[in-house]
């Protein structure tokens, strides 16, 4: 095995491999046919352990244990090799490419939903998109009391911060802000905040959490699970592999242990609910969500298997899947990706499952992370529309351009209401 310490792919996971693996060939009685060499070193097929390789291959081929020095390589120009006009077979010869043969595939598997020509067919497509979300994420969720620990109380002019976490799964700790607005009624409406950037984002003194207070909302901004304080350090610092896959070990990871990093957030995002619920303080009837950026897919899935969450905004979410496969490059998709999902459903089929309650998509994205203009943005969620038209709520869903430099109030009093 062949491995570097600072790769992205974890040298402990490649350690515990090899650790595993000896024990299997020392009982076969092997344990000289087995080794492992590492450098320090970034991902790359580096010289030590090209070194390494050749010294491993003389020992079993050739018999000897010496040599495996690198001679000096003279390497060839790109022209002496290139094999077409281009060095691309797909510019030389016209050939397909992952994302020609994607697009090909994703034209043949249209979602087949349950039409919604009238209310009576609402309740038929609501249960069929959950029993997919359900079954296609992994959420693994039970409605149950929290169990929170807190840590302090921050006093601020008209409101207060407690500061705390919860536990959304064994061994899983939140950590969450609750920002509680001072007087006005006993129970108060509240509001899941879930920030891809984080709760610290918009909730220092100013921020845009401090405007919904000042209208009476109880708030709660829990860092879900990859997001906030919850985002690894080489994730969070920014590379360039990072701005376009994200937190690519744990959306992989994920995926291998049969769940998806979007299911495991919605999970987190539940469990506020649940918190929120359970306060004296809060009027249960009225909690609503925000999602910014990453953290509105999570919230929208979230939303569909929960009624609790009784109207939804959602900022700068990615438009549709189906956008992530038609363009040949995208950025920060993969942490909301589920193997498999547009056989079963897309984004605008999970916000026409919130109909009747109140949906606000605000600045839609492409898939790489670009606004849409509010004609491109209304033309793919026409079908969520359709299905709020024929439940009865047209009114109820709205797309709209947040402006440069305008608060929130520009887009979400009318929300509110």
């Amino acid at each position: 095995m062949l491995s570097a310490i600072r790769d992205f792919f974890s040298i402990a996971g490649a350690r515990a491999t090899f650790r595993e693996a000896k024990t299997i060939y020392e009982r076969l009685g092997a344990a000289d046919k087995l080794a492992m060499h590492e450098v320090d070193a970034g991902h790359g097929y580096h010289q030590p352990n090209r070194e390494a390789a050749y010294r491993w291959f003389a020992r079993w081929l050739k018999g000897t244990e010496v040599g495996g020095e690198e001679p000096e390589i003279e390497l060839a120009e790109f022209d002496e090799l290139a094999c077409t006009e281009t060095g691309q077979v797909a510019t030389s010869l016209g050939g397909e490419t992952v994302h020609s043969l994607n697009l090909a595939r994703a034209e043949d598997i249209e979602p087949k939903l349950p039409p919604v020509r009238s209310r009576a067919d609402l309740e038929a497509f609501r249960e069929e998109v959950r029993r997919r979300v359900q079954r296609l994420s992994g959420i693994d969720y039970e409605r149950s009391p929290v169990r929170t620990s807190p840590f302090g109380r921050i006093k601020r002019d008209g409101y207060f911060i407690e500061k705390f976490v919860y536990e959304s799964a064994p061994g899983i700790e939140i950590p969450a802000l609750l920002f509680v607005p001072e007087g006005g009624p006993a129970r108060k409406p509240a509001i899941v905040w879930v920030d891809g950037e984080g709760k610290a984002a918009e909730g220092r003194p100013g921020g845009e959490i401090e405007w919904f207070v000042r209208q009476g909302r109880i708030v709660l901004a829990p860092d879900v699970q990859g997001l906030g304080e919850m985002r690894p350090a080489d994730v969070a610092r920014g590379t360039g592999w990072t701005r376009y896959f994200g937190d690519y070990d744990a959306a992989m990871t994920a995926f291998l242990i049969g769940e998806s990093l979007v299911g495991m957030r919605a999970a987190d995002v539940l469990k506020a609910v649940d918190v929120l619920a359970a306060r004296n303080d809060v009027d249960a009837s009225r909690i609503a969500g925000i999602g910014r950026g990453p953290g509105a897919p999570p919230l929208l899935y979230a939303a569909v298997l929960d009624g609790r969450l009784r109207s939804l905004a959602l900022e700068r979410m990615l438009v549709s899947y189906r956008d992530a496969v038609e363009r040949k490059i995208h950025r920060g998709v993969l942490e909301n990706i589920i193997p498999g999902v547009l056989k079963e459903f897309d984004l605008p089929d999970l916000v026409a499952a919130l109909a009747p309650r109140r949906a606000l998509l605000v600045d839609p994205v492409d898939a790489l992370g670009r606004r849409l203009w509010p004609e491109a943005a209304g033309k793919a969620y026409s079908r969520s529309a359709a299905v709020y038209q024929a439940a009865g709520a047209p009114e109820a869903i709205r797309v709209a351009r947040r402006r440069m430099g305008q608060g929130p109030e520009a887009v979400y009093e009318k929300w509110l209401k």
